[in-house]
């Protein structure tokens, strides 16, 4: 049987997974997921991908049920030289498809944090010889 944290990552990795992100700029998006070795392509744009989750919390006694949350980060690195138009679309682009829930092998994973907020991007910047817009998704679950 996998770790709840398991269950979590697997969720929150198929709904990447299945981004479309259309652009005629950039029609293919390599990701490159916490921990493995992938190397940028020079003037190719891609997806980086990382998690924060926090200490889960019990908010019902006698029951081993916890709440647990987290923010999904999902930055699109482009190459620069682009109208600042063409980052913001792409960042809406990922928002819009981390919407509602995503549903798992019996795992709700909301995709708003407690207080209602749902996915948003934040002001993209200079990395090098790429424009870096991280988009924030947070979730939660009773597990």
């Amino acid at each position: 049987m996998a770790s709840i944290h398991l269950d979590i990552w697997l969720t929150l990795k198929t709904r990447v997974d299945a981004l479309a992100i259309t652009s005629a700029l950039w029609p293919v998006w390599p990701v490159a997921w916490p921990g493995s070795d992938y190397s940028p392509v020079s003037g190719k744009p891609f997806l980086a991908i990382g998690k924060v989750t926090a200490q889960p919390v019990r908010r019902v006694i006698n029951q081993n049920i916890s709440d647990r949350t987290g923010m999904l980060m999902v930055s699109a690195v482009m190459p620069l030289g682009q109208d600042a138009a063409v980052y913001e679309d792409v960042a809406g682009k990922i928002v819009d498809q981390f919407q509602g829930c995503i549903y798992r092998n019996g795992l709700t994973l909301r995709l708003m944090s407690a207080s209602g907020v749902t996915a948003y991007p934040t002001d993209g910047y200079r990395d090098g010889g790429w424009w870096r817009v991280p988009v924030t998704i947070p979730w939660r679950t009773w597990v």
